[in-house]
C-alpha cells in the first residue's frame, strides 16, 4: 500500500485541492469555447502530480522514509503499479475513474495500527517516549540502589543498564541475596510474565543458572550472539558440543548445578538447543529449551518481519507460557533493546487475538508501562519502528494465515521473506564496565 493510494483516498482540506480540479472547467470555457467537456483522464493526472508534490514536501520536513510510490505519471496517462497493469488515459470515460478508486478502496489498510502507522513520525514518538520516562510519576518512585551497591556494581554488563529494585528476580545461595541484572517484567493485558535479563559475564554465569533454577524456567531466548563487532555480548554459558557438561560452581562455592547439552538445530537464523540442568545435592533434573536468534545484525533490526515472527512462532510453541514453568528468560546482551522488542511484539500479539484492535497509543502505553519493570526497553526509533511493522504482519497472519498457535498447520516451514526498514541498535549508550575475570570452565566428558 504506497503513501500515493492513501492520500487519494483522504479528503483534501479544501484550501489545499489542486486549483485545477475546482476551477478547471470554468476558466477553460473562458479562454477556449472548444474545452466544454470534463476529462477524468486528465483531472486525475494532476491530481496525482499534486499530491506526489505534496507527498516528497512531507518527506522533506519530517524526513521520512516512505515507501516508494508504485504509481506513475506517463504523458500519455496514469499507470498504476499494481498486477492488474490498469492505466487511466486522456480518453478513459468516467467508469475508468471509478474502477480506479474501487481499486484504490480495496488497498486501503483496514487496520488501525497499519493505518497510523503509516504516516507516523517515529522519531517523534520515540522522543516522547523518552520524555515520558523522565517526567512522569510513575518513573521518579524506581530505585536500583542494590545495583548500585559497591559490592554489585560490578556485575552489570553496563553501568547504564541496572535493574530496578522494585521488579529485580531475588535470588539466593547460602541464605544470602545475589544480585543478577535481571528483571521480573509483567504485561497483564496479555497475561504475560518474562525475566528480562543481561547477557551473562564470564563471572556471573553460576548466578544465570541459579536464577533459571529458583525461578523454574524451562526456556531460554537469546537474541544476540556471543561476540559482536569485536566485543563480547554475552558469555556462552552453555557446553561447546553435544554430550558436553558444564559443571557450576567456580564463581559460587557449593553450588550443585550443571548443564549438559543433549541437542542442537540450526534452523537456518536460529538454533535451538535441549539442555538438562540437573540438581547434584537432590539429583533432580530439568529440561530447558534454548532458542538462538543469530540472525539479528549488529547495530540494527532484523532485515525481515517474517523470519522473526517464525521466531516468535517456534518460542511461543514450545510451551514456555504453560502456567506450570516459571517465566521464560529473555536476554540480549543489555537485556532491554531486542530483548524489549520480543517481549513487546509478543504481548501485542496476545491482546490483538483476544479481540483488541491495537493502536499506536495502545503499543506506546504497554511499553511505556513495561519500562516501569525494566529500564529502557526498546532502545531506538528503527526497534519501535519494526516492532509495529512486526506487529501489523504478525496481526494480519493471526486473522487468516499462520501465526496463531493451535490453528497454524505449518509451523516447520519457513515464513515468506519480506524486506524490513532497518536503523541503528545499540545494546547500551554507555561504556561497559571492566569486569573480574572468571576461572576457566572445563568441560566434563559425558
Amino acid at each position: 500500500m504506497t503513501d500515493l493510494m492513501l492520500q487519494l483516498l483522504l479528503p483534501l482540506p479544501c484550501s489545499r485541492m489542486p486549483p485545477q480540479c475546482g476551477a478547471m472547467e470554468a476558466s477553460d470555457q473562458r479562454t477556449s469555447p472548444q474545452a466544454t467537456s470534463f476529462s477524468p483522464g486528465a483531472a486525475i493526472q494532476e491530481l496525482v502530480l499534486e499530491l506526489e508534490q505534496q507527498r516528497r514536501e512531507q518527506e522533506l520536513e519530517l524526513g521520512l522514509n516512505t515507501l516508494s510510490v508504485s504509481g506513475r505519471v506517463a504523458s500519455e496517462g496514469v499507470s498504476v503499479g499494481h498486477s492488474e497493469g490498469k492505466t487511466v488515459s486522456e480518453g478513459s470515460s468516467s467508469g475508468s475513474l471509478a474502477s480506479l478508486l474501487s481499486l484504490w478502496e480495496g488497498l486501503v489498510p483496514t487496520m488501525l495500527l497499519e493505518r497510523e502507522a503509516s504516516y507516523n513520525n517515529w522519531k517523534k514518538s520515540f522522543n516522547d517516549l523518552q520524555k515520558r520516562e523522565m517526567n512522569e510519576e510513575r518513573f521518579a518512585v524506581l530505585s536500583t540502589n542494590v545495583a548500585e551497591s559497591s559490592s554489585n556494581i560490578m556485575l552489570n554488563r553496563y553501568n547504564n543498564v541496572l535493574a530496578y529494585d522494585q521488579s529485580r528476580v531475588v535470588v539466593t545461595h547460602d541464605d544470602k541475596e545475589i544480585y543478577v541484572n535481571a528483571n521480573i517484567v509483567k504485561v497483564p493485558a496479555a497475561g504475560r510474565n518474562y525475566i528480562l535479563s543481561q547477557g551473562p559475564l564470564d563471572c556471573t554465569v553460576d548466578d544465570f543458572w541459579l536464577m533459571c533454577h529458583q525461578q523454574n524456567s524451562d526456556t531460554i531466548v537469546m537474541l544476540c550472539n556471543c561476540v559482536e563487532m569485536d566485543r563480547q555480548k554475552s558469555a556462552k554459558y552453555w557446553p561447546e558440543e553435544v554430550g558436553d557438561t558444564l559443571l557450576l560452581g567456580d564463581t559460587r562455592e557449593g553450588l550443585g548445578l550443571e548443564v549438559s547439552l543433549d541437542e542442537e538445530e540450526d534452523m537456518g537464523h536460529y538454533v535451538t538447543r535441549t539442555f538438562t540442568l540437573t540438581d547434584q545435592v537432590s539429583g533432580e533434573e530439568r529440561k530447558i529449551r534454548h532458542f538462538h536468534y543469530t540472525d539479528w545484525p549488529d547495530f540494527n533490526v532484523p532485515k525481515s518481519p517474517d523470519c522473526f515472527l517464525e521466531f516468535l512462532l517456534a518460542v511461543r510453541r514450545s510451551g514456555c507460557f504453560s502456567e506450570s514453568g516459571g517465566p521464560p528468560v529473555v536476554h540480549c546482551s543489555a537485556g532491554i533493546g531486542r530483548s524489549g522488542t520480543l517481549c513487546l511484539v509478543d504481548s501485542c500479539l496476545v491482546m490483538a487475538e483476544a479481540g483488541t484492535d491495537l493502536s499506536l497509543s495502545t503499543v506506546l502505553e504497554t511499553l511505556l508501562e513495561m519500562r516501569t519493570q525494566r529500564m529502557g526497553l526498546i532502545q531506538t526509533e528503527d526497534q519501535l519502528r519494526f516492532s509495529v511493522e512486526a506487529l501489523v504482519v504478525g496481526v494480519h497472519r493471526l486473522l487468516g494465515e499462520e501465526l496463531g498457535g493451535a490453528r497454524s498447520t505449518s509451523g516447520s516451514k519457513r515464513m515468506k521473506s519480506s524486506e524490513g526498514d532497518s536503523g541503528e541498535e545499540g545494546d547500551a549508550d554507555g561504556e561497559e564496565a571492566q569486569k573480574p575475570e572468571a576461572k576457566k570452565r572445563k568441560n566434563s566428558e559425558s
